[in-house]
C-alpha cells in the first residue's frame, strides 16, 4: 500500500509560463487526498489529522506551557492573562448574512449556541470572549469574525506546527 506518492506535474502559472513542480500527495482515497504539497505549500484536510477537537489539543499544549504557542505569541505577544491560549467561540447559526458583521456589540451568550453538537456556550467560554471584546477593543461583529479566523488558524497553527523550544 503506497501512503505517500511523488511526481512531478506540468502546471501552467498565471502568465502561462509551463513549469515543473514537485507534487507530493497522501491519497486518502481515489478521489480524496489527505495532504498536497506543491514546492513548499502544504494543503491539508486537518480533519484527517486531527485525532480530536481543535479545544481539545489546544488544552493539552497548554500544559506544556504558552512558550508552546509560538505563532500566536508571535503575532499577539506573550500575555501573561493567557487571553489567547485557548480555543475562542463563533456565532456560526446567527451569522445569516453579512448585514450581521455591522452589529456593535458583542452577541448574547445564546447566539453562540451550536447547533452542531446542540450545546450552549458555558459561562466561562462566554466570558473568555467577552475579555477579547474588550482586550482588543472591538466596536462591530466584522472585528470579531477576522479576529476569530485569525485566532482559529493560528491555534490550528501552533497544533500542527512544532516550536522552537519543543
Amino acid at each position: 500500500m503506497q501512503f505517500f506518492r511523488k511526481e512531478y506535474t506540468e502546471y501552467t502559472t498565471r502568465m502561462g509560463t509551463k513549469g515543473y513542480a514537485d507534487v507530493g500527495i497522501i491519497p486518502l482515497n481515489s478521489e480524496r487526498n489527505m495532504l498536497l504539497k506543491i514546492l513548499n505549500i502544504v494543503f491539508m484536510d486537518a480533519c484527517q489529522f486531527l485525532a480530536t477537537s481543535l479545544d481539545n489539543l489546544v488544552k493539552a499544549l497548554q500544559k506544556s506551557g504558552v512558550d508552546k504557542f509560538a505563532n500566536t505569541n508571535r503575532h499577539f505577544g506573550n500575555d501573561d492573562d493567557y487571553a489567547y491560549f485557548e480555543k475562542g467561540c463563533y456565532p456560526y447559526q446567527y451569522m445569516t448574512d453579512e448585514s450581521k458583521l455591522n452589529e456593535t456589540e458583542l452577541l448574547p451568550k445564546s447566539a453562540f449556541y451550536n447547533r452542531l453538537v446542540s450545546k450552549d456556550l458555558d459561562d466561562e467560554q462566554y466570558g473568555h470572549a467577552k475579555q477579547l471584546w474588550t482586550k482588543r477593543s472591538m466596536m462591530m461583529l466584522h472585528y470579531w469574525h477576522h479576529f476569530y479566523l485569525l485566532y482559529d488558524v493560528l491555534l490550528l497553527a501552533n497544533v500542527f506546527e512544532p516550536s522552537d523550544t519543543r
